[in-house]
């Protein structure tokens, strides 16, 4: 998958397993030097070990973008227009546990040095123990380290560009969102301007409607993703919206359950 354009580099370890064994930690970039250096978006999965649907959607839709014979295969990637750093599984021992937290017991998503703003008992993250829900940890773990670094030299010198992360989850209840990146308060964001200029030039909330369909064609339960919207990364950065990714979300949907790469040829 990508070929030469891929590269597959080790950025850290888990947590250890109670026998003792750590499970590296793997990321992915796809793109020239180039398009990794000036025009970088960013794909992260498998931060909660249960939630592995995430992961699968992901490895669905590079596939799509990368092969040559698919409607969706990105030139720009080969042109130095885009580049893809991929985390594909933040949490490998809590994948291979059958476990939301990392082998430590700690709740990823909440392990960070921001506290929420009146946050709900337990649900904004807790530090009693690991055996109660949303366990924050004391400190960063070494999958949340390993995702810093990842995120700092990939995206910190780019320069006049916007800067997406993708952070791909199954979904809380029975409806489906997009998550702002700004969760833990309600005071204004800083940068809500800037988000709402980006969201007119590239029609933001049509594709979250459409990817929404697709997660509900597919027929997961409870299924949604977290982060910034799915158009900026593969259309503002490249200057357009791609109608072949607008195309295939819309193929999705009426086509149906079952896997991507079967139904899109």
């Amino acid at each position: 998958m990508g070929g030469k354009l891929a590269n597959l580099n080790q950025v850290g370890f888990s947590r250890k397993t109670s026998n003792g064994f750590r499970f590296p930690i793997q990321a992915i970039c796809i793109g020239t030097e180039e398009g990794l250096k000036k025009h970088p978006v960013g794909i992260v999965a498998g931060v909660h070990g249960l939630e592995t649907i995430g992961v699968l959607i992901l490895f669905d839709f590079l596939e799509y973008i990368l092969h040559p014979n698919f409607t969706g295969y990105l030139p720009e990637l080969k042109k130095g227009k885009l580049g893809i750093v991929i985390l594909p599984i933040v949490n490998p021992g809590g994948v291979a546990l059958k476990q939301r937290s990392n082998p430590a017991g700690v709740d990823l998503m909440r392990n960070s040095g921001v506290n929420a703003d009146k946050a709900l008992p337990f649900f904004g993250g807790q530090k009693i123990s690991n055996r109660l829900p949303y366990f924050r940890g004391q400190g960063l773990e070494p999958e949340s380290k390993a995702l810093f670094r990842l995120i700092y030299d990939s995206f910190f010198d780019v320069e006049n560009a916007f800067v997406p992360v993708l952070d791909l989850h199954s979904g809380f209840g029975t409806i489906d969102n997009v998550w702002w990146p700004y969760a833990y308060t309600k005071s204004p964001c800083p940068d809500t301007s800037l988000y709402k200029k980006s969201e007119n030039i590239s029609n933001i909330a049509a594709v979250i409607f459409i990817f929404n369909m697709v997660l509900r064609a597919k027929r997961i339960p409870h299924t949604g993703i977290y982060g910034i919207s799915f158009t900026i990364i593969m259309g503002n950065i490249i200057g357009k919206i791609p109608n072949e990714i607008l195309n295939y979300y819309l193929l999705l949907w009426k086509s149906g359950p079952g896997p991507i790469s079967k139904r899109i040829r």
